[in-house]
């Protein structure tokens, strides 16, 4: 009987164990769920005021030449103020690291949408402006000032974006790349039809008013990010990013990517005019096709890139793409001797879409990835550069191209100016695989070197749990978590960290983790 007492005395603190462990599993499921309810809501409230904002980007394109030339200013001038919306943001984008490194991303994404709302609703009241020079100077400063908000709107949302879904950011930049391309295709139709309806004040009054709306309701419901302690006050080194060679080759691919779409949008109306004839209708629903194709696929290439772990391979097919679908528009006659058709210059456009969507989605994964993998800090400082840095590339290829592209289109012709930008994408696409040898390479030597064999211990406090979560700036993946969870039931050991989940989309990146 004293036997059977004891073992009760004994089973009863397990017992009373177990079910304090079972109840705290059901809260840390609960809290969990919570937290990833809280991330989709923040994914769908950034991808609406993405759209929002590309629409007050886009809204000006149908009608404002028309508008710009009756209150005298040269077609010229008319492309430098549409243009230097592309350069306010490459100029503004690497200022967004040191100013969020003070006040945060949240309030930077805020301010952005306020800047962008308040700065269209102006544009709106310029009509008013004296005509000449004093209505172009206007419009210099008010979108110049508005592509400053929209830079650093942009940047920090990214930004947002890889700190709320570290392990998913190929993904939910598929997302709110999609809803940013609904908002460019959707805008010049809205512009158009609300001048029509209203003049020059409603586009911008319409679309300025429902991006301050955004920007309200940005602030009420866009949570507080966690505290930003790991990196928060300090800066990220610009060099040492880019003495990376793959982030360097994937900018460059990056650039020439939007280069192209800005080439097509300053050379494709006159080529469709002169070589089809075609009414300004036709024109429009042919611009739509490369548009409309990224939009439905960029959700795709996310999936593939982080599932899958597919980001170069993604990427160099997104540049094969782009080299046949450019050739393919207007075929260089020395190289192919076919008179294009529509039926050339369609499957060519999709092929357009299909790959600069396989192009631009991955990059802001894979330079990070390329960032943490090179030895940069997994801080905010590090996502608020590569974020910045992914824009102002981007937006330097969208003005130089159109920049370039009118003047070469006069002088060597269309057919050869489309010959020159296959070329490049071909140059981008053998620059990134020797990038890729040689990290793959440099990893491999690294993982032969007695200091990446050594033993790194894995704190307890890094347990995937969401009080972790909570408090950990980078939540680590389930497989990074159960190492963790052996070191917090086994304080006297510690655990080789042999992998990086990050690591898997280079191919290379991974190589220290297999040879270990």
């Amino acid at each position: 009987c004293s036997s059977s007492m004891a073992d009760k005395d004994e089973i009863s603190p397990l017992i009373a164990n177990g079910a304090s462990d079972i109840s705290e599993s059901a809260e840390n499921s609960e809290s969990s769920s919570t937290y990833r309810g809280a991330n989709i809501f923040l994914l769908i409230t950034l991808s609406v005021s993405n759209f929002f904002a590309a629409l007050s980007f886009s809204v000006l394109s149908p009608f404002f030449p028309g508008a710009a030339e009756a209150k005298g200013i040269s077609l010229t001038l008319t492309g430098i103020i549409i243009g230097e919306f592309e350069l306010m943001i490459f100029l503004s984008s690497p200022f967004v690291v040191h100013i969020a490194a003070h006040v945060g991303n949240r309030f930077v994404y805020i301010c952005g949408l306020f800047i962008c709302g308040t700065c269209s609703v102006l544009f709106g009241v310029l009509e008013y402006c004296p005509n000449g020079s004093t209505f172009a100077i206007m419009c210099l400063l008010t979108r110049g000032i508005g592509a400053f908000g929209g830079g650093i709107f942009l940047v920090s949302s990214f930004a947002i974006l890889a700190h709320s879904f570290p392990d998913k950011v190929s993904t939910v930049t598929g997302i709110v790349e999609m809803a940013l391309g609904l908002g460019y295709m959707v805008g010049p139709a809205l512009g158009g039809a609300f001048y029509d309806l209203g003049g020059f004040r409603l586009p911008f009054f319409t679309v300025g008013g429902l991006v301050l709306l955004t920007a309200v309701a940005a602030y009420l419901i866009t949570p507080a990010l966690p505290a930003e302690s790991g990196g928060h006050n300090r800066s990220a080194s610009f060099l040492k990013f880019f003495s990376i060679p793959i982030a360097l080759a994937i900018l460059i691919s990056y650039a020439a990517t939007g280069a192209m779409y800005g080439m097509l949008d300053a050379t494709m109306e006159p080529y469709l005019t002169a070589a089809f004839h075609f009414s300004s209708t036709i024109i429009g629903l042919i611009f739509l096709t490369p548009s409309l194709v990224y939009t439905l696929s960029a959700v795709l290439w996310g999936r593939l890139t982080d599932s899958m772990g597919w980001g170069i391979g993604v990427l160099i097919f997104g540049l094969i793409g782009c080299t046949i679908g450019v050739f393919f528009i207007n075929p260089a006659s020395f190289v192919l001797p076919i008179k294009p058709t529509l039926f050339t210059l369609l499957p060519a456009l999709v092929l357009v879409g299909l790959g600069s969507s396989a192009v631009m989605i991955p990059v802001y994964g894979l330079c990070l990835d390329a960032a943490y993998a090179n030895g940069m800090d997994e801080n905010i400082a590090t996502i608020n550069l590569v974020s910045g840095v992914t824009n102002s590339a981007y937006s330097l290829g969208v003005f130089i191209g159109p920049t370039l592209g009118g003047r070469l289109y006069d002088t060597i012709g269309f057919d050869k100016l489309l010959f020159a930008y296959s070329g490049l994408f071909v140059v981008c696409a053998v620059l990134l695989g020797i990038a890729r040898v040689y990290s793959r390479y440099k990893n491999v030597k690294l993982a032969e070197s007695p200091k990446a064999s050594a033993d790194v211990p894995c704190p307890a406090s890094t347990v995937d749990s969401p009080a972790a979560i909570e408090h950990s700036l980078f939540p680590r993946s389930r497989r990074s978590s159960i190492s963790c969870l052996a070191s917090h039931y086994s304080y006297q050991y510690t655990v080789q960290i042999i992998e990086s989940p990050r690591a898997n989309r280079f191919g290379g990146f991974g190589a220290a983790a297999s040879s270990a």
